[in-house]
């Protein structure tokens, strides 16, 4: 047995949610070192590959280059019968990297499929609710993000339901450890379904967890922002990044920056920045906290001069309205029945003909 390799395997799944580029470029290092005498080794490549992942998206604010990093994780598992614990934990870190909502939701299956053999483990549920929550997340992007999105936007609804709800119970049965997760999937909610009350009980909940979700809590409004001008139909994701480019520039200038000096405070590359402000580059949550930080400025200043406009169209009035109340009714099935949800919704194209 390889202690080294599960040494560094235990190290790279402690890092799955941080944020410290430096620390990630450290265990990219360490890694790299390891492969130099071990070429051959699946799990730690593909650790090395997530870890890079998660450096491009936080670093170069790059999500494209993201999924196309963690793509042979998931080539490479779909082709493995059986998967160990640490095939599972990794797969599980990348679910909301994968190339499309139906993707992440097949291996989520799968992947709680293979888990139910570690019930034992003592990061069981920790590996459990990872599952559930970046699949939440790939599945909301796939709403805001996806111009090519292969689930109907309703059996989209039924599937976003049923893990919404699956963390919601997992969370209650755990205790107020988990409250946090409980109002990230919350305000997750609220954005899918485009409504600002959910969404405030979700950072009511988030500010109820103290100090300790105080960069979750930045991170979540930031997010805030996004979507709730991505709601607004007469907006294309284009023009919604051109005028967020433009205002950075503006405060660039203004606060006597060039594009190398704020990518060199801000830790992306001028090629990144450039991009940022002609519109050609999106804004994760990360990279608009770390610009609005070297800018001095609050991240609403971003958005000056985006309006969001209510639809007048009656049909998507009627179908925002509707979506709703799939959601409020989706809360009372069981998981059996939800599944059943999802054979009817599919099929439902077909029927119309």
């Amino acid at each position: 047995m390889d202690l080294l390799k599960y040494q560094l395997l235990d190290e790279i799944f402690k890092l799955a949610n941080n944020h410290d580029v430096t620390k990630i470029k450290k265990m990219e290092d360490k890694l790299s070192v390891y492969l130099e005498t071990n070429s051959s080794d699946a799990q730690i490549e593909d650790g090395l590959r997530m870890l890079k992942a998660f450096s491009v998206e936080n670093k170069d604010n790059d999500f494209d280059i993201s999924q196309e990093l963690v793509a042979p994780i998931f080539e490479r598992l779909a082709d493995t019968d059986k998967w160990d614990f640490y095939d599972i934990k990794l797969i599980s870190a990348v679910l909301g990297g994968a190339s499309t909502a139906e993707q992440a939701y097949n291996f989520s299956k799968k992947t709680l499929k293979e888990l139910k053999a570690y019930s034992d483990d003592k990061l069981y549920k920790n590996v459990k609710l990872s599952i559930y929550m970046n699949t939440l997340s790939r599945l909301l992007r796939a709403k805001y993000f996806d111009s090519d999105n292969l689930i109907p936007s309703n059996e989209l609804a039924i599937k976003f339901s049923d893990y919404h709800r699956a963390i919601m119970d997992m969370c209650s049965s755990v205790g107020a450890k988990l409250n946090m997760y409980k109002a990230i999937a919350t305000i997750r909610r609220g954005f899918f379904y485009s409504d600002a009350d959910i969404q405030k009980q979700g950072f009511d909940m988030l500010e109820a967890c103290g100090s300790s979700a105080d960069e979750v809590y930045r991170m979540m409004k930031a997010d805030a922002e996004q979507f709730k001008y991505f709601t607004d139909l007469n907006m294309s994701k284009q023009q919604f990044n051109i005028i967020i480019g433009r205002n950075i520039k503006k405060k660039r200038l203004e606060a006597g920056l060039t594009l190398q000096n704020l990518a060199a405070i801000c830790g992306f590359t001028k090629h990144v920045i450039s991009k940022i402000e002609i519109g050609k580059e999106g804004l994760s949550v990360f990279a608009t906290q770390k610009i609005s930080d070297a800018l001095k400025v609050p991240i609403d200043v971003f958005y000056e001069g985006i309006n969001v406009v209510e639809s007048t169209d009656p049909k998507v009035a009627e179908r925002s309205a509707s979506l709703k109340q799939l959601d409020r009714l989706l809360g009372k099935l069981t998981i059996k029945e939800l599944d059943y949800m999802a054979t009817v919704a599919r099929a439902l194209p077909d029927a119309r003909g």
